[in-house]
């Protein structure tokens, strides 16, 4: 369990990496868009946020255990965030990857962030980095394009209203 837990470290470091980045990349643009998410102090959070994931992912390498419980910790408050904007039906957008991502908030953001807290409860079990066996290389593999699938069927069902078929329950009978 400890290799898979080090993949998923790294998995989510390169995520908080690639966010953080994008965010400082495009501070006016993360600003925005914390705004339209009725963030208190959203410019200074678009100028703390991004250190923060850049700071989540060293530690994910240097001591993957505590930065996962911290990875975990921001991604549960990142989809508490998300969850009342969806129910509102609000078409903002996330800014959950600085200025690369400018589709509106869905529920696919929620399940991509589930799919990232799984990869941080996994990567508890590591202590420290350890090198992967193929093993663990396939379980990872594995579930994060399973992961990927399941994003891509509820952003499908988000915009067409079904998905193969199945229509969404408040547009049954119609």
């Amino acid at each position: 369990m400890a290799a898979v837990g080090s993949l998923c470290a790294v998995v989510l470091a390169l995520a908080f990496a690639w966010s953080g980045v994008a965010k400082l990349r495009s501070p006016m643009a993360t600003a925005r868009s914390f705004e339209q998410l009725g963030l208190i102090g959203a410019g200074v959070l678009a100028r703390v946020v991004p250190f923060v994931e850049l700071g989540l992912a060293v530690a994910l390498l240097l001591v993957p255990s505590w930065g996962a419980v911290a990875a975990v910790a921001l991604l549960a408050a990142f989809t508490a965030v998300l969850i009342p904007v969806i129910r509102s039906g609000r078409e903002v957008s996330c800014g959950c990857f600085g200025s690369t991502s400018k589709a509106v908030v869905s529920p696919a953001d929620v399940v991509r962030n589930l799919s990232l807290i799984a990869a941080g409860l996994a990567a508890t079990a590591a202590d420290q980095l350890a090198a992967p066996s193929l093993p663990s290389v396939i379980v990872v593999s594995a579930s994060a394009l399973v992961a990927a699938v399941v994003v891509q069927l509820v952003k499908l069902r988000n915009e067409a209203g079904s998905v193969f078929g199945i229509e969404l329950a408040g547009e049954v009978g119609r």
